[in-house]
């Protein structure tokens, strides 16, 4: 008896509602802490009496749940509302796990539910916190990629309405770089909450774009190649000037060529980008038009802290060499 004492002791200390079932489903004990919770005795919520404290929307499932975890004698976790003392309904996490008398025969279930109120409600305030910053992020992607697409849209226009040659030229050049941002910008947005950005997927899609030039552009790179996003666009930027470059100046006379652009994560750390051509290699004096792509690309590279080569030999190749780890 003392030992009986002494467990009821505990278990109504217990800063939880404790309750005990036997093996045929009906409750045999709460604890003290149920009572204060419920407000009622503790001949009215044995038996299956503490189900008329249970939401009538939620008794049906809480039934049918209890009924198969009885049955098959394994642990269970339940969510479901009950009504407090005060009248107001509490979202309770109800668990349990099957209990075996001395001779080891099942004799029903013992467990303890937990007021979860106020976790819910936190997490529900969480969750509308984020659906509120996702509808924000969205806004602003789709105003970012939508400004860059008008801008080309309209550099476009503009080239198609110039009458001086290179005035016409460097509005395409123009317009293409915009058109180039949007499209890292939404690779960007599909690539959702991931740290990574898939930089080969970007130059092939910037290549497929290039295709009708007459000129064969190949890309060599693996599957997937991923560099943090704080990389993406600027790489992606030096891959679209060497390889509008390359189209506009490699074979100026020349009726066919190609242009190789190789991706490589050399020892696992360092990153190389490269364009290729087979054209008439890079003249010593290059205009003020033709010298704007190469002195964007040299000013992204000292941004990202990358060593810049180029090499002239039966065409021209432009390498990039730069610390870049894949991301996790």
């Amino acid at each position: 008896m003392l030992r009986k004492y002494r467990v009821r002791q505990l278990l109504n200390n217990l800063p939880c509602l404790i309750w005990c079932a036997d093996a045929s489903g009906s409750w045999i004990y709460v604890n003290k802490v149920w009572l204060d919770f419920t407000g009622r005795t503790h001949e009215e919520e044995v038996d299956s009496g503490w189900t008329v404290g249970v939401h009538p929307e939620d008794e049906p499932a809480r039934a049918a749940a209890l009924a198969a975890t009885f049955a098959s004698r394994s642990p269970f976790r339940l969510e479901f509302r009950m009504r407090r003392h005060d009248g107001a309904w509490r979202a309770m996490l109800a668990t349990g796990v099957p209990r075996l008398d001395r001779t080891g025969v099942f004799a029903g279930f013992i467990g303890c539910m937990t007021d979860i109120t106020d976790f819910k409600v936190a997490q529900a305030e969480r969750q509308r916190d984020m659906d509120e910053k996702a509808a924000v992020m969205q806004e602003l992607h789709h105003r970012v990629k939508n400004n860059a697409q008008v801008f080309a849209s309209l550099l476009s226009v503009q080239a198609s309405r110039a009458v001086d040659p290179a005035v016409k030229a460097a509005l395409r050049v123009a317009a293409s770089r915009a058109a180039t941002m949007a499209l890292a910008q939404q690779q960007i947005w599909d690539a959702g909450s991931s740290a990574r950005f898939d930089l080969g997927a970007l130059v092939r899609r910037l290549v497929l774009a290039q295709q009708d030039r007459g000129v064969a552009i190949e890309v060599h790179a693996p599957g997937t190649l991923f560099v943090p996003l704080a990389t993406a666009v600027p790489l992606g930027l030096i891959v679209h000037e060497l390889l509008m470059n390359a189209l506009a100046h490699a074979f100026v006379g020349r009726t066919a060529g190609q242009v190789v652009v190789r991706l490589v994560r050399d020892t696992g750390t360092e990153l190389r980008v490269s364009v290729e051509d087979d054209g008439i290699g890079m003249p010593e004096d290059r205009g003020a038009s033709q010298s704007a792509g190469l002195t964007i690309v040299r000013s992204l590279a000292r941004q990202l802290g990358a060593t810049l080569k180029t090499k002239v030999a039966g065409g021209t190749a432009v390498s990039l060499w730069m610390p870049c780890p894949p991301p996790s």
